[in-house]
């Protein structure tokens, strides 16, 4: 059981919606673990209906490009990101590419794939801003694959004036828990720590 949940931990990150109003919630720290904190906060979609958003927070011994470098490049993703059984990237610009993603999940669960644009901005000496969005029509679907058809998440990477980055990741989740919260929250919660923690060092060791 604890296979499957960790590797259905990017599902749940994965799965979000393209906007949302965020209103006067605050963040809450839900976990903090070797300089890492992970926030969450519930938002409103309508009037009935809430959802969770995430926000991850750090700082790395590296500079803002290598980290950028890290969410780059397929085999560096692979690398420090958990689940992932195949990352591709398709270069259109300097700034701006597609990253097809495919996460193996166990049975009985589908396979999940993500197509998704990755917009980068550079400002200066305030660092870097990633935008990724999905485009789920922009490659066809494999058999026997569920395709993620709604992804937003934002790296936001601020250089320190006495060095390295302060790297901060927000995403918002809609997905309904497989099993309990109780019980898949802290696996997730520590699947997606070991994920950050595997970035930091990569970025770090370039």
């Amino acid at each position: 059981m604890k296979k499957t949940i960790t590797s259905l931990f990017t599902i749940l990150l994965l799965t979000v919606l393209f906007s949302f109003d965020s209103g006067t919630a605050s963040w809450k720290l839900t976990k903090e673990n070797d300089n890492i904190q992970m926030f969450h906060k519930w938002v409103n979609l309508l009037e009935s209906q809430k959802t969770r958003a995430m926000k991850v927070t750090f700082f790395a011994d590296a500079t803002p490009q290598k980290v950028l470098e890290c969410l780059k490049n397929p085999e560096d993703i692979k690398q420090w990101s958990h689940g992932i059984e195949k990352c591709e990237r398709h270069p259109k610009t300097t700034t701006e590419w597609t990253t097809y993603t495919l996460f193996k999940i166990p049975g009985p669960f589908d396979n999940k794939d993500l197509v998704s644009v990755y917009n980068v901005k550079n400002l200066g000496t305030r660092g870097i801003v990633i935008d990724i969005t999905s485009s789920p029509d922009a490659l066809p679907t494999p058999e026997d694959v569920q395709r993620i058809r709604e992804y937003n998440g934002t790296w936001t990477l601020t250089p320190k004036s006495t060095g390295g980055t302060n790297v901060t990741f927000e995403v918002i989740s809609f997905t309904e828990p497989i099993l309990p919260r109780w019980i898949q929250d802290p696996i997730v919660q520590s699947t997606f720590m070991k994920s950050i923690k595997n970035l930091r060092t990569l970025a770090e060791s370039k």
